[in-house]
């Protein structure tokens, strides 16, 4: 059986031209103030040139770009009055290469991210973005901002680095300036109150370290802080668990020659709690390093650095 044919590559001043197209169509959208929600209401000539293009193009169909994504290109147009004069298949080919992309750069399935691609075009450039370097630790950020906010994603990503300043200047939450993530995870998080989302992990740190079932851990306070802000539906069951791990680890005869530093195996029991066993095996291996922790420490009271 032959092969079926791929469509002949469109011309560079063809594809030039649709980008052209596609920019100004954008452009019509951005300044008429809406976005693309509602309904979809195709005419026949829509159906047909989709119908058209869509069976012709082998491009298309070996991006499996979802045939929805067509559909809103064809409502955008119909809807800012704007032509494709004779530019569909260009306009079409385009689209699916810039969903290909940001489907790559934001590690997203083609249908999480058509509404931002019909917006704003291809965003391979927002990881790499120097205003956003201080985000790249937690790249899944950037598809959040896609998926989140697709008429703009780039703006809400500024507006959480400026939220994130000025939480760090709070004086209100001088002391989790040493565990910056949080200020992050609140802009991200809760973009309409972060700073009612950071009082109240202040109020359960406080709760956490009053609470005399957790006596034997306040000479470590930075476990109250990690079972609050990592684990904030259940930081008490959080820290039971850690406190009966400990013990585990603590009478285990393969950490012997730990339990001069009791502080490693809090470490352990906090930031790997579900193989803690796995993580001092390795560090005794020296094959990882915990932290910022020195094995010759005699207490474990300061908190060590992240991973």
């Amino acid at each position: 059986m032959q092969a079926e044919p791929i469509d002949a590559p469109a011309s560079v001043e063809r594809l030039r031209a649709a980008a052209r197209w596609l920019e100004e169509l954008r452009r019509r959208q951005r300044d008429s103030g809406k976005d693309l929600r509602g309904r979809t209401r195709l005419g026949d000539a829509s159906e047909r040139r989709m119908a058209a293009v869509l069976g012709q193009s082998g491009l298309i169909r070996h991006t499996e770009t979802p045939t929805v994504a067509f559909e809103r290109l064809e409502e955008m147009a119909r809807r800012r009055n704007q032509k494709f004069s004779g530019l569909e298949k260009a306009a079409y080919r385009l689209l699916a290469c810039e969903l290909a992309i940001n489907a790559a750069t934001f590690n997203a399935k083609q249908k999480e991210v058509f509404s931002t691609t019909l917006y704003n075009g291809e965003l391979s450039h927002m990881p790499t973005d120097p205003c956003f370097e201080s985000l790249r630790d937690t790249p899944g950020i950037f598809k959040r901002a896609a998926t989140n906010n697709p008429k703009d994603p780039e703006g809400l990503l500024l507006g959480v680095l400026q939220k994130i300043e000025q939480l760090t200047a709070d004086p209100r939450f001088e002391s989790l300036r040493d565990s910056p993530g949080i200020f992050k995870c609140a802009a991200m998080n809760n973009p309409k109150d972060p700073e009612g989302l950071l009082l109240g992990v202040l109020q359960k740190i406080d709760q956490l370290t009053a609470d005399p079932r957790f006596e034997s851990l306040q000479d470590t306070p930075w476990v109250f802080k990690r079972a609050a802000i990592g684990n904030p539906k259940d930081p008490e069951g959080f820290l039971l668990g850690v406190l009966q791990k400990i013990d585990q680890l603590t009478a285990d005869p393969r950490f012997e020659s730990l339990q001069d530093t009791p502080g490693i195996f809090k470490y352990a029991a906090t930031y790997n709690p579900k193989d803690p066993e796995e993580l001092l095996e390795k560090f005794m291996r020296g094959e990882v390093k915990i932290g910022g922790w020195n094995p010759f420490m005699e207490t474990g009271g300061e908190m060590p650095e992240e991973a």
